[in-house]
Formats: structure tokens, sequence, C-alpha cells
């Protein structure tokens, strides 16, 4: 069975926050034994002390010339301070023997003439003792105990009696208890507060991510409308982000495609449907024989139309996948655009149209794959030809530069309207002009010119003001970072 991500890190943070509070618990309880112990400590030490030095001065008093249980005072000050700090007190001779014993205010006759461990009160020296535990089995329970020797000082420091304090350890487990009780229920409404933030947080984390896979199923169906919405600035946010410029991507690689099939699909239907009526004319006679030869001379003309066709599609199929690759020269480029105007030479004159610039060309060697480069000027060429108007002009520029060599190719006529130039480059884009004036071009031509250019780190441009001039200028670095073969 499938389960949420969500369902997944609820789980996962739930076991974490119930691990750490039962920890944190273990730990407070721990801390708070050992803080009670230690405070409870401090009083019966104090208190054993203070009763010692209390019945010490009591003695020297009477002199000790009588036993310290006969002052009246004493079992009034044992039982004041029991009852004050919820301890037993006794009063014993030098060998342990109770002689007094006050347990919450009440006395309680039994302990009298009873003895405290004697092993225990033969290791008490002239220090406090302390310990917890149940006396060698004096107490059922364990207590906390602590022993202060009382002196005779007439005669040096000896040991008289003892003072004992105690405490029952339960009380420590009472309070600690109580603190667990406030922990436990602070717990409870911390670890829901944090189990609803917790819920929340990853719901706003695992949200956007399911937007997406339904997104990405979407468009796994062929339907690249819907987008993912994008509310924060983090990873998931920049992951929805990449995510929409992706789906972008696929959106405008799925408009190339459709676009493409459909030119393509155009482009071959067109020739072959003029090659198949004239054949079909030929055939069944409806064409005379006189006329065969200039029927099949266009034939001709739309056959190497598909020729070129196929040659471009090659060309843009071997570009698209990098089997392109840049063979590094020195080569003179001023030859290369005199041998390519040249080969216009017959249009250019039935057009009368004026070649400026080609005397002024200096000479100049660029770095580059001379074959894609010669491509690159025959079809700037070629499409200044082929626009320019009878009587028109082309001109060309050659600049060279520390950086780069320009080669600026300006031809008169209609011109490109500023909405065409943004797409000229384009995959099968023509122009309205173009499309009247240039029945044979596929629209390809510029595209190929700008990859071939992007492959020698250099560039294109366009500039053109209608029914006036148009410019297109190509440039080569001067040192090329592409590997030599």
């Amino acid at each position: 069975m499938k389960t949420s991500l969500l369902k997944k890190y609820v789980a996962f943070a739930s076991v974490i926050l119930l691990l750490s509070f039962t920890i944190l618990g273990f730990a407070v309880t721990a801390f708070m034994l050992q803080y009670f112990e230690n405070e409870q400590k401090a009083v019966i030490t104090k208190n054993s002390e203070t009763f010692s030095a209390y019945c010490t001065k009591v003695m020297a008093y009477h002199n000790y010339r009588v036993q310290i249980t006969e002052d009246e005072l004493i079992q009034t000050v044992y039982d004041n301070f029991s009852e004050s700090f919820d301890c037993d007190i006794f009063l014993t001779d030098a060998s342990g023997g109770i002689m007094l014993y006050s347990s919450k205010g009440v006395e309680d006759k039994k302990y009298i003439n009873t003895y405290l461990p004697r092993e225990l009160i033969s290791t008490i020296g002239l220090d406090n003792y302390y310990s917890h535990g149940n006396l060698n089995g004096f107490y059922k329970d364990d207590h906390l105990i602590s022993i202060s020797p009382v002196f005779n000082t007439q005669n040096g420091q000896r040991i008289i009696g003892y003072t004992a304090t105690t405490i029952d350890y339960s009380s420590l487990y009472a309070m600690a208890y109580s603190v667990i009780r406030i922990y436990i229920f602070s717990a409870v409404i911390a670890f829901l507060l944090v189990f609803v933030i917790i819920v929340y947080s990853i719901n706003r984390i695992v949200h956007p991510l399911k937007e997406i896979a339904g997104t990405a199923r979407s468009f796994a169906k062929g339907s690249f409308t819907k987008k993912v919405s994008v509310y924060t600035s983090d990873e998931v946010g920049q992951l929805g982000t990449a995510f929409n410029e992706l789906a972008d991507y696929v959106i405008s690689s799925e408009n190339m495609r459709t676009s493409f099939i459909a030119n393509v699909s155009h482009e071959l239907k067109t020739p072959l449907t003029t090659i198949g009526g004239f054949i079909d004319g030929i055939l069944d006679g409806t064409i005379p024989e006189a006329d065969h030869k200039k029927y099949i001379l266009i034939m001709y003309y739309e056959i190497k139309r598909l020729s070129r066709l196929v040659s471009s599609m090659l060309d843009l199929s071997r570009i698209d996948s990098g089997e392109v690759k840049i063979k590094l020269q020195k080569f003179n480029v001023t030859n290369l655009i005199i041998r390519t105007m040249l080969a216009f030479e017959n249009k250019i004159t039935d057009k009368k149209i004026d070649v400026k610039g080609l005397e002024d060309i200096p000479t100049i060697e660029v770095e580059g794959d001379s074959d894609l480069i010669h491509q690159v000027i025959y079809n700037l060429v070629e499409n200044a030809v082929k626009f320019t108007n009878d009587g028109g002009y082309i001109q060309v520029l050659v600049t060279d530069t520390a950086s780069n060599t320009s080669i600026e190719i300006i031809n008169s006529g209609a011109g490109i309207s500023p909405s065409d130039q943004k797409l000229i480059f384009d995959k099968f884009y023509k122009t309205d002009k173009s499309r009247n004036e240039d029945k044979i071009g596929m629209g390809l031509g510029l595209y190929i010119v700008k990859v071939i250019m992007q492959l020698h780190s250099g560039g294109i441009t366009v500039s053109s003001v209608p029914n006036n001039y148009t410019s297109f200028k190509i440039w080569l670095p001067k040192q090329s970072t592409l590997p030599k073969d």
C-alpha cells in the first residue's frame, strides 16, 4: 500500500518528539531527584550540626554535671525542628544508645534505650557523617542520614554523644513525582502544539511536491497548460520555479516540434504535388508533347528544391545533435567574400545591383572553420541578392579590431519590420515579404547561420529600416577558445 510522504514525515517527526520528550523526562527526573537530595542533604546536615552545637552549649551551661536529657528545652527544640523540617531527630550517648527521639513533633518512646547501628557509630570520627540507606536495618525504607558528634569542650574535644537527623527518601520521590506530573502535562501540551506545527510545516513542503507530480502527470498525458504555483523562495520554491522553466521549455519544444512537422510537411507537399501533377499530365496526355521539356524543367527545379530542403534538414539535424565539429584553421576571409560575390555575378548583373566596398576590403586572416564560414557568407549574400530591389545596392564592410573581426553585408530594399527582426533567426520563420518573394526558401538558412556563429563563439545581429535597407553583421573572436584539431 502506498504511503504518502506527509504520513512518513509526520510519523518520523512524532517518533523523534516522543523519544526526545521521554529522554528529557528521564533527565529531568534524575536531575530533580539529585537536586532535591542535595537540598535535603544541606538541610539535615545543617540541622544535625545545629543540634550538636546546641547540645554542646547546653552541657557546657550545666557544667557537664547533669544528663543532657534533663534539660527541658532540648525536647522542645527537637520537636519544633522535627515538625518544621519534616525530619526525624535522634540524640544518643557516645555508644549510640538513643536517649531522645522526636519524629515530626511526636515523641516515640519505643526507640528510647535502643541503639543506632554500633558498627556505624564506630566509624564516625570528629567530623560530620552523611549517607542514605536504612541505617543497617534500623529503618524499613531508605532515608537520608546526617550524624554530628556532641563534644565535651571542658577537657579538649571528647565525644559524649551524637545528634542524628534523618529524612524519609520517599519524600524525595513525592517531590520528584509532583515535578514529573507537571512535566508530563507540559510535555503533552508542547507535543500537541509541536505536532500541529510539524504537520502544517510538512504539508507546506509536501503540497507543492504533490502539485509538481500532478502537473508532471498532465504533461505525460499531453496537456501543457498547467503550471506549479510558487509561494516561497526556499528550495521547494526554487524547485517549483525550475519545474515551471522546464515546463516552458517543454511547451516551447513541443510547439517547435509541431511547427517543424507542419513546415516540413508543407515544404515537401508543395513540390511533390507539383511534380506529381505534371507527371500525371505527361502520362495521360493532358500536357502536349511539345511542352514536355518545359514541364520537365519545372520538375527539375522542384526536385532541386527538395534536394536543398533535405540538405538543410540534414545540416539542421547534425547541428541539433551536436555532430558538427569545428575544424579551426587560419584562412583569408577577404578572398572568401570575393569568391562568394562572384558566384552571384549573373544575378547581380540581371538586377543591376551596385556592389560597394569590395575594393576597400583589407586582406584579413581569421581563425575558424572555412567551410562553415563560407556557408554563412554564402547564405547572407544570397539573401542580400534575393531581396535587393532592381537598381539597388549591396555594400560589404569588414572591420578588424584587437578582439574580433566583423563582416557586415548591407542591401537596399523593402527591409524587415521590427517584429520580424525578433524572430528572423528562428527555425522555419519567413517574413511576409520573404514568403512573397522567396518561393524556394525554407526559413532554415538564418537559423543555421546563427548556430554556426555560436559554435565559433561569435555572433550575428540584424538591423533594418523598412523600405530603406537591411544589414546582417557577423563577428569572429580574434583568439578562439575552441580546441584545435
